[in-house]
């Protein structure tokens, strides 16, 4: 997985990011360098390094802001102490996971034993 987000950041930072497909232009791959260098110096700015700033700003900043401690506080406030006096529960797993447990139900219960 690291090995294919590095080759496909790798190919960014080398090659850049095309614009988009417009219909009716066809791309030649043997001009589209010197086609895309001429666009980008007539009406734009590289993503990197010029554009990328933006996204490691804001980017850090929401990683500070879930880290920080005040957010935790948050959280502690919604999330309650379980209640041992309610004897009337009765826990179902969440529907994405019913074929899961289906599929558990069926194991004999002779393999299911710990000791």
């Amino acid at each position: 997985m690291f090995a294919f987000i590095g080759y496909i950041c790798g190919s960014f930072f080398a090659h850049g990011i095309s614009e988009p497909p417009v219909a009716g232009k066809p791309v030649d791959p043997a001009t589209y360098r010197a086609e895309y260098e001429e666009l980008l110096k007539k009406s734009g700015k590289p993503f990197w390094p010029d554009l990328a700033w933006r996204d490691v700003i804001v980017a850090t900043l929401l990683i500070i802001r879930s880290r920080s401690p005040h957010s935790l506080s948050d959280l502690r406030r919604w999330i309650s102490q379980p209640d041992p006096s309610i004897l009337a529960a009765d826990p179902r797993p969440d529907w994405y996971l019913l074929w899961y447990f289906g599929l558990l139900a069926l194991i004999p219960p002779r393999s299911k034993a710990m000791s």
